[in-house]
């Protein structure tokens, strides 16, 4: 597979567009050796509506059930917990990028300029990312060598979901 096809240069990283982050690509994508999935806001339920689940409303907090709307935070998980979670997940709109260590409590990802975005992360030990608008969407896989995005493509879930650039 010519792999300049379907990854290009973007940034200071190299991307390619799936069809879909389905399960079976995530489990494929996502690389068992890199420790850390970092989910960045994410909404368990995208709707703006009332639902109920267990919330803390501080740190060490009591745990009470309550209606919520709106519901939106960032996860910091091992990447075998993350798997486990993921037939939770797949279907929701979500941006995640795989961590060779943990994200620090004070990293600004929102206030990262394109420009300088590559490069931070990668001294901030990031491998891949992928985001995922809605469930059954085209997605987009990044990361910061295109040897990770050719070795990826090697994968029978991603060559059957890679567009061409």
């Amino acid at each position: 597979m010519d792999a300049s096809r379907f990854i290009r240069s973007s940034e200071g990283a190299f991307v390619f567009a799936v069809r879909s982050a389905t399960q079976a690509l995530l489990t494929e994508i996502l690389s068992p050796t890199v420790p850390f999935v970092w989910l960045i806001n994410y909404m368990p339920n995208a709707r703006m509506e009332w639902w109920t689940m267990p919330i803390v409303l501080r740190r060490n907090g009591i745990i009470y059930e309550a209606k919520v709307r709106g519901a939106c935070f960032d996860l910091l998980v091992e990447t075998g917990d993350f798997l486990k979670m993921l037939p939770e997940i797949s279907d929701s709109s979500f941006t995640l990028m795989q961590m060779h260590k943990p994200v620090p409590n004070t990293f600004p990802l929102n206030r990262l300029s394109n420009a300088n975005r590559a490069a931070t992360l990668k001294k901030n030990g990031w491998h891949l990312s992928c985001h995922s608008p809605h469930g059954g969407e085209v997605s987009i896989v990044t990361a910061p060598r295109r040897e990770i995005l050719e070795q990826l493509l090697l994968g029978v879930e991603v060559r059957k979901e890679v567009l061409e650039a």
